[in-house]
């Protein structure tokens, strides 16, 4: 899904930014940088997000985009990951 991030500004290691940036180099999402104040995300997330609802030949493509680089099982996957990775710490 088509996706606009505002990351959470206060994290030391800004691990919301991290992590969505992956998709936005897909040109799967985008990203506007938090302001902290209301009124000033307004502003800044506002257009963005008009734009964005208002064009869905974007969305589309943004769309397709994500669907080419899909994981249908990524739960399954990381969940195996960590338990195999816990049974060796147990161990």
């Amino acid at each position: 899904m088509p996706t606009l991030f505002l990351p959470y500004p206060h994290h030391k290691d800004m691990h919301q930014k991290h992590n969505a940036q992956p998709l936005v180099d897909l040109a799967g999402a985008m990203m506007v940088e938090d302001q902290i104040d209301a009124a000033a995300n307004v502003e800044t997330v506002g257009p963005v997000l008009r734009e964005l609802m208002s064009d869905e030949p974007r969305r589309l493509t943004m769309r397709e985009k994500l669907r080419a680089h899909d994981f249908p099982d990524a739960a399954m996957t990381i969940a195996r990951m960590l338990v195999e990775k816990s049974a060796t710490i147990v161990q």
